[in-house]
């Protein structure tokens, strides 16, 4: 077993072949997951989500956004940003105004509680994810953007399960 795989990931390799390719794949899920995970620790010590938390930091970056413009900037449905926006109403984080020229609409802002844990998450935000990637040289930073572009690429054109695209 390597640094990258558990005992499951291990086998799925012995069965597919463990070539370049495969490793590759495997390597960048496993360590997806983890920095998943970890993302999850970090955000769950202020009680958010992903999701929450780009609620908030939308809504700080903007004076006054509608939930469909949250939904948009986000990318998630207007369903999801509803059942966010409960989340972060009830908590106290965002409050919800009447729109003043649309009656069918509204206007999320961040409370000043909002504001706040933005202001606090930001710099550990910050210093986790420039630790995640401390040690490693800005040259294997740029050939490591290059690689995932190139297989985010070859995602975006829908690669397949039977690899036809």
């Amino acid at each position: 077993m390597n640094e990258f795989f558990d005992a499951k990931q291990e086998l799925m390799l012995a069965q597919l072949g463990d070539t370049e390719s495969v490793r590759l794949v495997m390597a960048v899920l496993a360590t997806a997951r983890k920095i998943d995970a970890m993302c999850a620790h970090v955000l769950g010590d202020y009680g958010l989500s992903e999701g929450r938390m780009a609620v908030l930091l939308a809504c700080h970056s903007e004076a006054e956004v509608t939930p469909r413009q949250l939904a948009q900037r986000i990318g998630v449905t207007t369903a999801t940003v509803t059942g966010l926006l409960d989340r972060l109403q009830r908590d106290g984080l965002i409050i919800r105004k009447p729109h003043s020229a649309d009656r069918r609409a509204v206007i999320v802002r961040n409370t000043e509680a909002g504001t706040q844990l933005v202001k606090k998450l930001l710099p550990r935000y910050s210093t986790w994810l420039t630790g995640v990637a401390a040690g490693i040289s800005d040259e294997d930073i740029d050939i490591t953007v290059r690689v995932l572009g190139a297989i985010h690429a070859n995602l975006q054109v829908g690669v397949r399960p039977d690899g036809s695209a």
